[in-house]
């Protein structure tokens, strides 16, 4: 709705030099030009993770806020990457976009120092925690035997 008005108020202003060009005289200058910058503020699209990160969210089907990590982290509040709402706030998407040939998933966990083992996340695989979602505080890439968290 936002974006009709101003659009719509720049089609009148845009109209009224117009008006303006087409009624003056001859020796006339004509107007300055004008320009007219519209901008909108797009909010970051659903599952959006860079190829090679693995991927958090605070809501369901990658919505809501994100932390993206390259690398492990054995504490999302001060790690390397520091994921400012995982201490307050749940996971309740993730997706591992990894694409290193050495890893075959991601382990997440509940605890800092990789403690308390949560779930594994295969590479290409995102998924919903469902029932709310849950506090992470750790996460490893891993290269255990498919479908099992084991070594």
């Amino acid at each position: 709705m936002r974006m009709k008005r101003l659009m719509a108020a720049v089609l009148m202003l845009l109209g009224s030099f117009v008006l303006a060009a087409g009624t003056a005289s001859a020796d006339s200058k004509p107007p300055a030009a004008v320009q007219v910058v519209a901008t909108q503020v797009v909010a970051p699209a659903a599952w959006e993770c860079s190829v090679g990160d693995f991927c958090a969210w605070t809501g369901l089907d990658g919505t809501g806020s994100r932390c993206a990590w390259t690398n492990a982290d054995s504490d999302w509040l001060g790690g390397s990457v520091r994921c400012s709402w995982a201490g307050t706030s749940r996971v309740q998407s993730y997706w591992n976009r990894g694409t290193n040939t050495s890893f075959r998933g991601v382990k997440l966990y509940l605890s800092v120092n990789h403690n308390d083992l949560a779930y594994c996340a295969p590479q290409g695989t995102s998924w919903n925690v469902l029932d709310g979602g849950t506090f992470l505080r750790s996460h490893q890439w891993g290269n255990w035997v498919p479908n099992t968290c084991g070594p």
